[in-house]
This record gives structure tokens, C-alpha cells and sequence, in this order.
């Protein structure tokens, strides 16, 4: 399962700020809740956040969500 966030610029501009891949079946630490901060540019007007099905490319036994967002100047 992959997460990422992108910013999008008043211009209209779209990039990336943020990517993690998680793979919880080969990986220990991938299981559970995940922690991470993320630090937007400052002409941000918009965040993007995307779940996707990851490298293999199929989500059938993927379980996955955003939870608890908090946003700070």
C-alpha cells in the first residue's frame, strides 16, 4: 500500500512533499498504526493525500486509512 501527499502552488503546480510504501506482510515495523510529519511550502493552497494500490499493483487485501490529521501554521 502506498500513501503520499502532494502540494498544490497557486499556480496550479502539483508536487510531491511526501511518499511512504508500506509492505506489513515482510515487514514488521509496516504493521499498525504509522506516525509521520510533514512540513507543506508556504505557498501551498492545496494537499493532495493519496492511497494507492503499491508496487504490486492490486489492493485486494489492502486495508489502509488516514486518521487523525492535524494542520498547524
Amino acid at each position: 500500500m502506498a500513501f503520499s501527499i502532494h502540494a498544490r502552488d497557486a499556480s496550479g503546480g502539483l508536487t510531491e512533499i511526501w511518499s511512504r510504501t508500506l509492505r506489513p506482510l515482510t515487514v514488521q515495523e509496516d504493521r499498525g498504526p504509522q506516525r509521520f510529519q510533514v512540513c507543506a511550502p508556504e505557498d501551498v493552497k492545496k494537499l493532495i493525500l493519496r492511497t494507492d494500490a503499491g508496487e504490486n499493483g492490486s489492493a485486494n487485501w489492502d486495508w489502509a486509512y488516514w486518521a487523525e490529521l492535524r494542520f498547524s501554521p
